[in-house]
């Protein structure tokens, strides 16, 4: 066997610690900054802007000013069975943050403001801040709460099986018109009252098993569920929560929206609401809607000092007016006035009806054949010829119609009346001719009458389909009806078959431009 040889020359052992036989380690020396590479410096500068460029991105995901403190997280507990107890765990995240006395006298569905430990500090967000929020278990009442949330926090019940879901049937209803909505940031919770969860470990791994089971069928497995039963499981949950970064929905990102904490009402009408401004914020030209009341006019936006501060911000200890209404004139019409004549048909343009007048005289005009022109008795040759002259189609027309009569009245001389009906009482003679019904039309009738009546059971079953008759061919059937060459190239007016209603609605171009900024 070949074997290689150690080439250095220090054969010192190195120093071990007897008792714990690690390595003893060096201390650490002062890094010179100046020795530095620039390969160093320039990753540590982009390390710098890429910590400012996320603190931005925060600011913005939040609705705060780049001055001023990240406002708090909405965090909405929302029950989705009777066995969970949201006000419960709101009060306990409450006392573990260090608001004991006051998480204990807190009402329930009122929003409570808190401010995060130093173990629930998250990456490069500071000391965060939390809105707990716990609605009415109804589901208009979850719904407008969890509009202004950043976190639905789902909390469930301690127990489940095949026989009893983890979500009751106002959970389940509930959670469909939620992802109708749009779910922000989503978590779970497994916390009830202290009645349920007083039972054995044993049972409580079966039935954790059953909740878990059903929360990540319906919520998708990548959701996280915690659960909340002691202290330390909450912190572990608490940590989640501060380190989670808010989803944007699209349909608030345009729209400022506030969680309001307190509110006033004077004697004179005016109703005075504080929080913390989400979003783009709010203008006095604009008016405001107050969920489940309507739109109404905003007299003055002021800044108030912060009521869970994290320290001197600025512009945030007196109260500033920022906004107010002034001489500025609102316009309080929400609707278009009505119109009568957007309810009136789409006619051709002018381009189209000149290009039917050249198909029209493009094709040649057929002619009826074999008809002459008789002169009415006591008239002369002069009169004839300027009746004639003056309207030749309806004299053709009146000849034709003549001729008609004579061969009706000729008709109803040879054919008996009561033949125009069959065994069946079915009339055979609706086609204005007056001979005997053969068997052969008296069976093609029949055909006839029983193709319509099948139609007739289809047109129930499908309502929005419709056949070509029998006799007429479906071109000329459908003639009234526009084609278009293309049905993906040719021209379509959106706003040509739309309810009346519709034409009430403003529509603006690009409504983000014509927003007073």
């Amino acid at each position: 066997m070949h074997h290689h040889r150690s080439s250095t020359k220090d054969t010192k052992p190195a120093k071990r610690n007897s008792s714990k036989g690690r390595v003893e380690r060096s201390s650490v020396k002062k890094v010179n900054t100046a020795a530095i590479s620039k390969q160093d410096r320039l990753n540590t500068l982009k390390q710098l802007r890429d910590a400012k460029k996320e603190e931005i991105w925060q600011k913005k995901r939040f609705g705060s000013e780049e001055d001023r403190a990240l406002p708090p997280k909405v965090v909405c507990l929302v029950g989705f069975h009777t066995q969970a107890d949201p006000l419960s765990l709101k009060r306990k995240i409450l006392s573990l943050c260090g608001k004991g006395e006051e998480a204990a006298k807190l009402p329930p569905h009122c929003p409570a403001v808190a401010s995060l430990p130093n173990w629930a500090q998250g990456p490069g967000m500071g000391k965060p801040r939390v809105i707990l929020i716990d609605p009415p278990r109804t589901v208009f009442g979850v719904l407008d709460a969890a509009k202004c949330a950043d976190v639905v926090l789902c909390v469930l019940g301690p127990t489940a099986s095949l026989e009893e879901p983890a979500f009751d049937e106002l959970g389940y209803k509930t959670l469909t018109a939620l992802k109708a909505q749009g779910l922000p940031v989503t978590f779970g919770a497994i916390h009830g009252s202290d009645n349920a969860m007083n039972v054995s470990a044993k049972k409580q791994a079966e039935a954790r098993k059953f909740v878990t089971r059903y929360f990540h069928s319906e919520l998708g497995a990548e959701t996280r569920l915690f659960p909340a039963g002691t202290d330390e499981e909450t912190k572990t949950m608490l940590r989640a929560l501060a380190a989670a970064t808010p989803k944007e929905l699209t349909w608030r990102a345009g729209r400022g929206y506030m969680m309001a904490h307190e509110a006033e009402y004077s004697p004179d009408g005016s109703l005075s609401l504080k929080g913390y401004v989400r979003g783009p914020g709010f203008r006095c030209c604009h008016l405001t809607h107050l969920t489940g009341h309507g739109d109404f006019v905003v007299e003055q936006i002021s800044t108030l000092a912060d009521p869970c501060p994290l320290g001197q911000g600025p512009g945030m200890e007196a109260e500033k007016v920022v906004d107010e209404l002034g001489a500025q004139e609102l316009d309080l019409e929400r609707l278009q006035p009505y119109d009568p004549t957007m309810a009136e048909q789409t006619w051709p343009s002018i381009e189209e009806m000149e290009e039917q007048k050249k198909d029209a005289s493009s094709k040649p005009r057929l002619k009826s054949k074999g008809v002459r022109k008789i002169p009415a008795p006591g008239a002369s040759a002069d009169g004839e010829e300027d009746a004639n002259m003056g309207d030749p189609d309806q004299a053709e027309d009146g000849e034709a119609m003549a001729d008609d009569d004579e061969g009706s009245e000729e008709g109803a001389s040879v054919a008996p009346s009561g033949m125009a009906g069959t065994e069946d009482h079915w009339d055979v003679s609706s086609n204005m001719t007056m001979e005997v019904p053969t068997s052969e039309a008296v069976a093609a009738e029949k055909r006839r009458r029983e193709v319509l009546l099948q139609r007739s059971a289809e047109e129930l079953e499908f309502p929005d389909e419709v056949d070509t008759p029998l006799e007429v061919p479906a071109r000329e059937r459908f003639q009234r009806y526009r084609g278009l060459k293309s049905f993906r190239t040719s021209n379509w007016d959106p706003y040509e078959d739309l309810p009346v209603e519709y034409s009430r609605i403003w529509e603006f171009e690009a409504f983000a431009s014509t927003a007073v900024a």
